[in-house]
């Protein structure tokens, strides 16, 4: 059986930052509802904290809505352009 931290993005981004950077850096974005069925919105949380305490540029958003109701208009128009920005 695989290891749970292989799965694990905190882990990966934080022991292998410095071979990502170049690739990564600035185009991920992750949001979230802040309501989420699931408490996604907690983990996103923690690991916003942790990034930004490493200095890794990635974009955290949080919307209105829980896992299955944040698709909203502002959500759809936010994410197409951190697209247009990233291409």
């Amino acid at each position: 059986m695989p290891s749970r931290s292989r799965y694990d993005l905190s882990i990966i981004l934080r022991e292998n930052w410095s071979d990502l950077k170049e690739d990564l850096d600035g185009k991920i974005r992750i949001s979230v509802g802040t309501s989420d069925n699931l408490f996604l919105n907690r983990s996103v949380e923690l690991l916003e904290k942790e990034m930004k305490s490493l200095n890794v540029n990635i974009k955290f958003d949080y919307f209105p809505g829980d896992h299955f109701t944040l698709f909203t208009e502002d959500y759809k128009k936010d994410g197409v352009e951190f697209l247009e920005k990233k291409l």
